[in-house]
Parts: structure tokens; C-alpha cells; sequence
């Protein structure tokens, strides 16, 4: 749905904000609700899934594309996945015993 100048250069904004929100979210908050006993492993293993999913994503795209000449029914199709991990992070209790958010 991006075809203008514009539209990238809006898309490249937030990205980038989102890119940044997350960073300072995974170093700020990550130590307070895991301790620090294993934070090092937890921190290591977001990383690699984070590099294993940039790494799958292109491949899974290109797959949509060949199957149905468009990238549209994955976007939707993961876009509801990260829709129900939200709504799943809200019941989500913290280590600790902490309550979960709603």
C-alpha cells in the first residue's frame, strides 16, 4: 500500500520509532521483571529470534507472493497473529507472582 515518496519516507519514521521504543523497552524493562539471575539468556534468546525471524520473513513473503502474486494474505495473516499476542500479553502474569495487566 506504499507507493508514494511520502508514504515511504512515513513508513521509514515509524519504523524507526518502533525500532527505538522496543530497544529501550527490551534494556529498561527487561532487567525489573526478569531479575537479573538469568537475564543474559533471556536477552540471548530474544536476539536470536529476532535474527531467525529476519531471517524466515523474506523466504515467507516470497512464498506468499509465488502461491498467490501478492504479499497482502501474509501481512493480514501475521497482522492477526500480533494482534492476539497483544491481547495475550495483557493476561500475561509477570515473574514474581506480578498481576497480570487487565
Amino acid at each position: 500500500m506504499v507507493r508514494t515518496f511520502p508514504h515511504i519516507a512515513a513508513y521509514a519514521v515509524v519504523m524507526g520509532i518502533a525500532g527505538g521504543i522496543v530497544t529501550v523497552v527490551f534494556f529498561s524493562v527487561w532487567a525489573q521483571v526478569f531479575t537479573r539471575a538469568h537475564l543474559g539468556r533471556i536477552q540471548g534468546f530474544a536476539q536470536m529470534m529476532t535474527v531467525l525471524g529476519s531471517a524466515v520473513g523474506p523466504l515467507a513473503l516470497a512464498q506468499a507472493l509465488r502461491q498467490t502474486g501478492s504479499y497482502g494474505s501474509l501481512f493480514y495473516i501475521l497482522a492477526a497473529c500480533v494482534a492476539a499476542l497483544g491481547i495475550g500479553s495483557w493476561r500475561l502474569r509477570l515473574p514474581g507472582g506480578g498481576e497480570p495487566a487487565i
